[in-house]
């Protein structure tokens, strides 16, 4: 979504995961339909953990 001029639908959808700016990353997925938030600082682990979470998705280790 584009932040530079804030829009009333950005503002909801944000809100309605307590965030009220950007960044913001949320994860979908089956298992997840109304989608999992993702904390500002991400890490491998965190990113990994919540498409895992979202269920059907399989993660190959290197």
């Amino acid at each position: 979504a584009d932040w530079t001029r804030p829009d009333p639908v950005i503002a909801a959808y944000l809100a309605k995961f307590g965030r009220y700016g950007i960044p913001f990353n949320a994860v979908y997925g089956p298992e997840a339909p109304t989608g999992i938030p993702l904390p500002e600082l991400l890490t491998e682990n965190v990113v990994t953990e919540a498409v895992a979470r979202a269920g059907n998705v399989v993660i190959a280790k290197n």
